[in-house]
């Protein structure tokens, strides 16, 4: 268990697609070539394709959700914790915070970082990001980034209508983890090219 946990506190998947909603995409057809098909809609097609992470399911709180970050970051405070950024199907995104084990404990989720999926299903930010997935060529995230000056800090690349949208993450010192999901830029990309510009 502690060399899956060494392997998830220093994965990087950056800039690779993770997670794909647009099913006739060609990022989407490597994904299903190889076995790594999320979903399908009521036509049996693929409705999303995303990368499962095998070590991180040695590890408690997992679940069949694709994986859009996973890696060390610290509190404010100074304290280590292995953040993960999931989704079972956009726009419901899950944070997990854990606390690495060691030789005699194994890692545990932090009580307040098992937190309820982002956005809450009925506010606007739901609601506008839930229409990226309206479009045909569906929503794709790429592997998210830790930041390597704020050790806080991660973000997540979203690709909105061929238009890049970075979602912004801090883990903080309550072990919770707070998400800005950019929803003007969101708005931009949904509104189609040369809008607000």
């Amino acid at each position: 268990m502690l060399e899956s946990q060494r392997l998830c506190l220093n994965y990087d998947e950056t800039g690779s697609v993770v997670y794909d909603g647009c099913p006739d995409s060609a990022n989407a057809r490597i994904l299903i070539d190889r076995g790594l098909v999320g979903s399908y809609d009521q036509a049996m097609r693929p409705a999303a394709c995303f990368t499962p992470l095998e070590d991180w399911c040695h590890l408690p709180a997992h679940g069949p959700r694709a994986t859009l970050f996973l890696h060390r970051r610290l509190t404010p405070s100074g304290k280590t914790r292995l953040v993960a950024v999931e989704t079972e199907g956009f726009p419901k995104i899950r944070v997990t915070v854990l606390e690495p084990g060691g030789l005699l404990f194994p890692p545990r989720v932090c009580p307040q970082g098992d937190a309820a999926t982002q956005p809450d299903e009925n506010s606007s930010a739901y609601r506008l990001l839930d229409g990226a997935s309206a479009f045909r060529d569906g929503p794709r995230f790429l592997g998210g980034t830790a930041d390597p000056v704020d050790r806080s800090h991660f973000t997540l690349p979203l690709v909105v209508r061929n238009r890049l949208v970075q979602i912004d993450g801090w883990l903080l010192d309550s072990e919770t983890v707070k998400l800005d999901f950019n929803l003007s830029e969101v708005h931009k990309a949904l509104a189609g090219p040369g809008h607000g510009s």
